[in-house]
């Protein structure tokens, strides 16, 4: 009979051979429950299921594989809450739990990972805040949170995220201003915040505090003021979408000079073209 450490998708380890470190079975159509009994492989460091047809609750017993590195669980039919235990995991560096059917809140545990740098949990039934404690992950690289039902304010601690690249906050409900914090992470590379209930105005100065974005989105919301004429020093920008707000005045013709900008959407607006500026950005796109 096969050794299981030769199954598809299994890896043992090169010091405990007979230590299954590795379980990487994404796209094989597999279906059914996660068992509990995966608590038995204390050796894990990676486990990925992704694209595949999981339902049921993630199991508890995950939070008891202290090696575990590595949780990949996209694009199942995973539901029930997130396991707050498995803060118990200190070594995670990548949690990706998308494209599920989760509900309950964001747990404030994962506040305590101080070495993640992915976590995804978009395209779930997520409700309630985003917890002020995932402003702790001094690591995190990308947070995407996209197509949830989240409510409440945007917190200002994710601002202490230097970090971070990319930020997906899109498609929720949530409400307020959204924090000066936020757009001083001048790390941020990609971020939205599209069809929530944000208000406020955005930023004279967000293309000197953000020089790296390269998409900024936040279309469908309730932001007023005006666009930003500094957004001509964020030079690597390639997508500008504010549609559908309460914005107003003129678009800058400096947008016009953007050397990589491939996406501009400002309609649904209060913009004008009065004044001596009128509509000077469009020969500046040519």
């Amino acid at each position: 009979m096969e050794h299981f450490c030769q199954w598809s998708g299994v890896t043992c380890g090169k010091k405990h051979q007979q230590r299954v470190v590795d379980l990487s079975l994404e796209g094989h159509s597999l279906v059914g429950s996660s068992s509990p009994s995966i608590a038995n492989l204390t050796f894990l460091r990676s486990i990925n299921l992704a694209n595949n047809k999981f339902h049921g609750s993630i199991p508890r017993e995950v939070g008891g594989l202290f090696r575990l590195q590595y949780l990949n669980l996209t694009d199942n039919a995973f539901s029930g809450e997130i396991p707050t235990n498995i803060t118990n995991c200190k070594e995670l560096v990548l949690v990706y739990l998308s494209g599920n059917k989760l509900v309950g809140q964001i747990p404030v545990q994962l506040g305590e990972l101080s070495g993640l740098n992915f976590l995804y949990l978009h395209e779930n039934n997520l409700t309630g805040a985003i917890p002020n404690s995932l402003g702790n992950l001094s690591s995190l690289q990308a947070l995407t949170l996209t197509d949830n039902n989240l409510d409440g304010e945007v917190p200002s601690e994710l601002g202490r995220l230097e970090e971070l690249y990319i930020l997906y906050l899109s498609e929720n409900e949530l409400s307020g201003d959204m924090p000066l914090t936020i757009y001083n992470i001048s790390s941020l590379e990609y971020f939205y915040f599209a069809f929530n209930k944000i208000s406020g105005r955005i930023p004279s100065d967000l293309g000197f505090t953000l020089p790296r974005i390269r998409r900024f989105g936040g279309s469908g919301n309730q932001l007023i003021g005006l666009i930003p004429f500094s957004l001509t020093n964020a030079s690597l920008i390639e997508a500008i979408d504010l549609a559908d707000n309460k914005l107003a005045g003129v678009v800058p013709p400096s947008l016009g000079s953007l050397p990589r900008l491939t996406w501009l959407n400002l309609g649904d607006n209060k913009l004008t073209n009065e004044g001596g500026i009128k509509l000077n950005f469009f020969s500046y796109l040519a």
